[in-house]
């Protein structure tokens, strides 16, 4: 911003000096008023500091009033110069500084006039000169209450009187991020400081700090079971924590019986269902729970099987779940639930199927059950554990040049990627012309790549990026941009400028041409008449 300027007119009062002798010394009464007009970006945030010290004296009196209106309108000081406890005197040497504060800049300005008893009015002008640029940083986020594992997008929200051009983040855990918009995943819970210190076009830095809560993401309960025998069954602890571990296990066997070990076994005394309850606390306090319940018969003549997945398989997609069952009597049907959700008929009985869309479930461990029913009772209920992990393609951004934006020489194009499944997954981000060929940028999560546009003709064209984690390319990202390479003169291409000076000269030649074959041609019928008429004249 260049350097705004106030100028505060000061006019000295005093009372009617006498015709004759001297001055009165002091006089009756003297303030000193000051007028000014700011044109500055925003008014003084609390008006006006103006220090009036005596030379003579050494004493100082100072005076703080607002100013009568706002940005680029009129404002008034008032000193009254009888406040000075040592007096003045005709001659002394008085010194008056301003200075304030408005949004952005500190002002300040001085000046000296002698006191002259002998004028009713003294006129002093103050110029005020900007001493700083103060940028103002400011950001958001979202979303406004994050967890762990959240992607965070930071937002910045700076403003300067003139432009801001350098942003760096310091997240609290120990990494940074020299984006203006970065985003950001904390994979712990806690309080942590975001700084964000900003640097304008005047090399003026300034930091603003704001504290962010990241909270914990509570674990997930689940357990499976086997049947030993008719009475005795084992649990097996399936519960995860994506951002910590299980420490604590509470188990309610439905018959009284409790546990706090996490894998427990249990003997029921009687034949029948119970809800058996499990509930976990993580390394962050917090919990969860489950309740399966679970079906003992003394005589049971059904047993459910499941072929398909084996424990621990990992999967992805759409599969289709296999098993078979056994009985003495004819089986009506065979259920399957997933996790703690609704059981659902499967096809089939002695041989059965369900079909399992992954991609409903979040990436993780989950538990497959089933069991058959005869008509009249259940199976023991079959369980097996498998792993889910579908992947998430990256998503990335062009955040420089902007769209349409005109471009030439070698140009910086600059961009963002993040991935669902961890940012780390992120293998290369690659950027072409136009459908031409690949180019792979530099970095992943932030990334550059120097385009040289002196190889494209002048005009729009198009940049495609895009990400690749290890399995799959992330959907394209495209920007439409306009290189202009052209020499100009006066905003004009300097080809078009020449050739049409070119053109411009040979048409005056060829005019210069046909104007002198004309005269030429004059010439001799003026010369061919002549001599006819002297010829005629001589017979």
């Amino acid at each position: 911003m260049s350097v705004l300027n106030m100028v505060i007119i000061f006019v000295i009062f005093s009372a009617l000096v006498p015709a004759y002798g001297q001055p009165p010394d002091p006089p009756q009464f003297h303030y000193i008023v000051g007028s000014a007009t700011y044109e500055g970006n925003g008014s003084f945030a609390n008006g006006g500091l103006v220090t009036v010290t005596n030379m003579n004296t050494s004493e100082t009196l100072t005076d703080i009033v607002g100013v009568s209106g706002k940005s680029n309108q009129s404002g008034w000081y008032l000193v009254n110069l009888l406040d000075l406890s040592q007096g003045y005197r005709h001659g002394d040497i008085i010194q008056i500084l301003i200075t304030g504060t408005n949004n952005f800049s500190d002002w300040q300005g001085d000046n000296t006039i002698t006191i002259d008893n002998t004028t009713f009015s003294q006129i002093v002008h103050v110029t005020l000169n900007s001493c700083s640029y103060i940028p103002h940083p400011s950001f958001y986020w979202t979303p406004l209450s994050p967890s762990t594992n959240d992607t965070i997008h930071f937002t910045d929200f700076s403003s300067d009187d003139g432009s801001i051009i350098s942003w760096m983040w310091e997240f609290g855990d120990g990494t940074t991020s020299y984006l203006k918009n970065p985003v950001h995943i904390y994979t712990d819970n806690g309080d942590y400081q975001v700084n964000l210190t900003v640097m304008d076009n005047q090399e003026n830095i300034a930091t603003l700090s704001k504290s962010i809560h990241i909270t914990n993401l509570p674990p997930h309960a689940n357990f499976s079971y086997t049947i030993s025998n008719i009475m005795t069954v084992a649990f097996m602890d399936m519960s995860w924590d994506m951002d910590g571990t299980a420490v604590e296990w509470y188990w309610e066997f439905g018959d009284g019986h409790t546990s706090v070990q996490q894998n427990p076994g249990h003997r029921y005394e009687n034949p029948g269902i119970y809800s058996v309850y499990l509930c976990i606390r993580d390394d962050d306090g917090d919990q969860a729970h489950i309740t399966h319940d679970i079906v003992l018969s003394q005589e049971s003549h059904i047993t459910v099987t499941i072929t398909y997945p084996p424990a621990s398989e990992q999967l992805n997609g759409t599969k289709t779940l296999r098993g078979n069952t056994d009985s003495i009597v004819p089986i009506q049907r065979v259920d399957i639930k997933i996790d703690n959700g609704p059981w659902q008929e499967a096809t089939g009985t002695t041989n059965w199927t369900y079909l399992w869309n992954t991609k409903e479930v979040e990436n993780g461990n989950h538990i497959l059950y089933a069991r058959a029913y005869d008509g009249n009772i259940f199976s023991p209920i079959a369980s097996v554990m498998t792993e889910v992990y579908n992947n998430h393609p990256a998503t990335l951004s062009i955040t420089k040049p902007q769209e349409n934006q005109t471009i030439k020489g070698k140009t910086t194009i600059q961009g963002w990627a993040t991935d669902k499944d961890g940012n780390a997954t992120i293998q290369n981000v690659d950027l072409r012309v136009d459908a031409g060929n690949w180019a792979t940028a530099l970095g992943t999560t932030v990334w550059l790549y120097e385009l040289n546009t002196s190889a494209l003709t002048n005009g729009y064209h198009t940049l495609e990026a895009r990400a690749y984690d290890g399995i799959e390319y992330s959907e394209s990202y495209f920007l439409v941009i306009k290189v202009d390479n052209r020499d100009t003169v006066y905003g004009f291409d300097k080809a078009f400028v020449y050739g049409g000076i070119a053109s411009i000269l040979a048409f005056m030649v060829a005019l210069l041409v046909i104007v002198a074959v004309l005269i030429r041609d004059k010439t001799k019928d003026k010369s061919h008449h002549k001599t006819k008429s002297s010829q005629k004249k001589k017979i």
